[in-house]
């Protein structure tokens, strides 16, 4: 919780990153508080452990899965293909605390 601390971590990282030929991209380095946790690889994870999807994820998702579902319905795509998009999906998900979020997702296409 010491923003002065923080910063100074950041710049060793930074450092550490420079003496191995790596960088951080600018716009993805910031300082956050830590209730709001840190978005990595489609994920927000949090200081407790917790794991959580990326909103954006879950939204392109449903669209696409809404879309999905109608194609189905309108015979422009089989249902084995959707099944295996879902399962991919799911087997994404299942790595965030998400049960009732996948089922609250794939009861309403």
């Amino acid at each position: 919780n010491d923003r002065a601390l923080l910063r100074e971590q950041g710049l060793k990282i930074r450092k550490r990153l420079e003496a191995l030929s790596l960088r951080i991209h600018p716009d993805k380095y910031r300082l956050g508080a830590t209730k709001q946790g840190v978005d990595f690889v489609g994920f927000v994870l949090f200081a407790d452990g917790k794991r959580r999807l990326r909103t954006a994820n879950v939204r392109r998702f449903h669209r696409k899965y809404s879309r999905m579902v109608w194609e189905v319905r309108m015979r422009r795509r089989e249902a084995a293909d959707v099944t295996t998009r879902v399962r991919c999906w799911i087997a994404h998900a299942q790595h965030a605390h998400s049960y009732n979020l996948r089922k609250d997702v794939l009861s309403h296409p």
